[in-house]
């Protein structure tokens, strides 16, 4: 289903929408910094080519989470669940790449013999709307892991800005729901074409390597491994923003009442004691190991074990490293086998 939503009507589709969901959507901070935050029909979501920072991941797997609490009680301990119902939310303005993250995601905590529920009681209750770039930015490499048309038709709906209006595209039941308000009217032959010219320049590949080479060239002693440890300084900045990263540890802590609550934190395995035994042993003692497992994981593991290519191609990491290690260059070389050339650019 196809309809078509005029700019000035966004704030009136919101706030029909805000009786049904909580909205989240890309919010612009006094810094200049963007993420996803709290929006309605008085603070309306920022719409347009840019990125924010952070990745919607928060939203269904936040940073830190309680899991339970131990109650010692008088005698009659107990596990306390965390309480509170996930609210019906609606993600709005999330990136064709965001979407796709969402099915990396849903692969590895919603599989089919294991399911975790906290993720699944937040994933169930998003609906989410993405927004189609109009252009790839300079750290960009969607196209080059995938179809980013396709990721945004995965999405309840997708917006394609064609002027002075969006293309609305519902491909779920909760997405022609949404597209039942008012404030949408029917779409002409020409804004469709105008959607699709948007579509296709989006879909161009111009990137250097093909996701499916590099999952048959990653290898054990590939020489860029040394190349790309030496210039690494183990921040862990590209895990953190990175939407598909689910590297978690589980700690307990005491708190009043004797009660011990557990839960659940954002780790990476770029750091050094992710690995480290009880004993004292650690597998992936050095950066190289640990770089390895990274890369190696993104586009060979994941792909063995759950089907999909762990990376989206947000750019994330390449924009915000701060010693400007480029994936891409590290694929590339991987790819051809020329060594750690260009990781050193």
């Amino acid at each position: 289903m196809d309809k078509l939503l005029p700019k000035t009507a966004l704030k009136d589709w919101l706030e029909w929408a805000s009786t049904r969901y909580h909205l989240l959507g890309p919010v612009e901070a006094e810094d200049g910094s963007r993420s996803f935050a709290a929006v309605s029909a008085d603070r309306l979501p920022a719409l347009d080519n840019r990125r924010q920072c952070a990745s919607p991941k928060e939203a269904v797997l936040p940073s830190c989470e309680t899991l339970f609490t131990f109650d010692p009680g008088d005698g009659q301990p107990r596990l306390v669940p965390p309480g509170g119902e996930f609210a019906p939310t609606l993600m709005v303005g999330m990136k064709p790449c965001d979407v796709r993250s969402l099915e990396v995601l849903d692969r590895v905590f919603l599989d089919g013999r294991f399911q975790d529920p906290y993720y699944a009681g937040r994933r169930k209750s998003l609906v989410t709307v993405a927004y189609v770039c109009e252009s790839k930015r300079w750290s960009c490499f969607c196209s080059s892991v995938g179809d980013p048309i396709e990721w945004s038709l995965a999405a309840d709906v997708a917006l394609t800005d064609v002027g002075e209006a969006y293309v609305a595209t519902a491909n779920t039941p909760a997405g022609e729901e949404l597209l039942g308000c008012p404030a949408f009217r029917d779409v002409s032959a020409d804004e469709l074409a105008t959607r699709d010219i948007v579509w296709n320049a989006l879909r161009e590949r111009a990137e250097p390597f093909d996701p499916e080479k590099v999952a048959a060239g990653v290898d054990w002693e590939e020489p860029a491994w040394d190349a790309i440890a030496e210039k690494c300084i183990g921040c862990g900045v590209c895990s953190f923003l990175c939407p598909t990263c689910t590297c978690f540890d589980i700690q307990d802590e005491t708190i009043a009442g004797g009660k011990v609550e557990r839960y659940r934190v954002r780790d990476t395995c770029q750091f050094c004691d992710f690995t480290k035994m009880g004993h004292g042993h650690n597998p992936r003692p050095s950066r190289r190991e640990r770089v390895r497992q990274r890369i190696s994981h993104k586009f060979k593991y994941i792909v063995h074990q759950c089907g999909i290519c762990g990376c989206v191609g947000c750019g994330r990491c390449v924009e915000l490293c701060p010693v400007n290690a480029d994936l891409r260059g590290v694929l590339s070389e991987i790819v051809s086998g020329n060594g750690c050339e260009s990781v050193s650019a």
